[in-house]
């Protein structure tokens, strides 16, 4: 399957890419209530576009598919579910390691079953 290229859309990913990495730069400035905090949050409010943006970048790649749901579904399971579940692995032990985790590997594996073990893994 070919894919063709568009870069209108590849222009747009560039941009959002930029803008996570000046959203990240533009957080530590918003979190200090100093004499440049207004401008940091300005800054940082006009980059936060860059996670709907992702999100809108994925629906058009997705428009012109014409493979079924369970299809669409499998194969992303198959992609996502082991990164999923080494990193959820890897930080219930990190976390468990440190002190600040779970207790045990029981309630560890009770909490992946729930939901995302760290904060940055609710994309996954």
């Amino acid at each position: 399957m070919q894919q063709r290229l568009n870069a209108g859309l590849d222009f747009c990913r560039i941009a959002a890419c930029f803008m996570v990495i000046l959203l990240h730069i533009a957080s530590a400035g918003a979190m200090q209530l100093d004499d440049n905090w207004m401008s940091s949050n300005i800054y940082n409010s006009l980059v936060r576009s860059c996670v709907p943006l992702f999100l809108m970048l994925s629906g058009a790649l997705l428009l012109d598919r014409t493979e079924g749901a369970i299809t669409f579904y499998q194969k992303r399971f198959v992609r996502i579910l082991p990164p999923l579940l080494f990193w959820s692995v890897f930080y219930a032990l990190w976390r468990t390691t440190l002190g600040t985790g779970y207790g045990s590997m029981w309630q560890a594996a009770v909490a992946m079953l729930h939901g995302p073990v760290y904060y940055h893994l609710w994309y996954l």
